[in-house]
C-alpha cells in the first residue's frame, strides 16, 4: 500500500493487514506515521519522493512486500479485527497503539484539537498591536 501516511491511510492499511510504503508530503502526522511504520517493522518510508529515483522506489516496494513485513502487519490486523469493537473503539485503539497519545485522537495536542491555536492567534495578535499602538501614542 503506497500512501502519504495520513491518519485514514494508517487505519486502512492496519485493518487490511497490508504493509505500507509511506511517502509523506506536508502534514506532521504523515511524517510521524512514516517513522512509526519503520520502527515497528510494518512499512518503509520514502522521505523525499520527488528526489527519489525509480530504482529506489522499486527496491522499497520489493522490500516491504517481503514476508517479515507481512507477518508483522498481519498480526496487528488480526488483533484489531479480533476485538469485535465498534468502529469508534477500533479507531481509538489504533490511535493509542500507533501514536502514543493517551488523551485525544490523532497527533494534535489538546489546543490544536479544539482549534484554539487558530482562533486565538489572530485575536492575540490584534490585541497586542492595539496595545502597542496605545503605548506608542502615550
Amino acid at each position: 500500500f503506497i500512501t502519504h501516511g495520513g491518519y485514514a491511510s494508517k487505519i486502512e492499511g492496519m485493518c487490511a493487514g497490508v504493509p505500507m510504503l509511506v511517502a509523506p508530503q506536508f502534514a506532521p502526522d504523515q511524517y510521524k506515521h512514516a517513522i512509526e511504520f519503520v520502527e515497528r517493522g510494518i512499512g518503509l518510508a520514502i522521505e523525499k519522493l520527488g528526489e527519489s529515483n525509480e530504482d529506489e522506489v522499486f527496491e522499497k516496494i520489493m522490500e516491504v512486500s517481503g514476508p517479515e513485513y507481512k507477518r508483522k502487519i498481519a498480526a496487528i490486523s488480526r488483533q484489531i479485527l479480533a476485538t469485535r469493537l465498534t468502529e469508534e473503539q477500533v479507531l481509538g485503539y489504533i490511535d493509542i497503539v500507533m501514536s502514543g497519545h493517551r488523551l485525544l485522537p490523532g497527533y494534535q495536542p489538546w489546543y490544536q484539537y479544539l482549534y484554539l491555536d487558530i482562533i486565538l492567534t489572530p485575536i492575540i495578535t490584534i490585541y497586542l498591536i492595539r496595545l502597542a499602538v496605545k503605548w506608542v501614542r502615550g
